[in-house]
């Protein structure tokens, strides 16, 4: 295949394969930024300033 042997399609296809995943996660974290901005702003406007309880207990929300 294409004059590659089989060791180098391997090395060469899980050089792609890692790079769409690098691509792939870019493209998650500007959605994720995006739609949690988003989200937060509605939460914002329905509920106020809340409280996020996490692993260290509750916090204030502020921005």
């Amino acid at each position: 295949m294409f004059g590659l042997s089989g060791s180098e399609c391997l090395l060469y296809g899980g050089i792609a394969v890692m790079a769409a995943a690098v691509l792939a996660a870019a493209a998650s974290i500007v959605v994720f930024r995006i739609t949690g901005k988003k989200i937060a702003r509605v939460l914002e406007e329905e509920y106020g300033i809340g409280t996020l309880r996490g692993r260290y207990g509750q916090v204030k929300c502020r921005r």
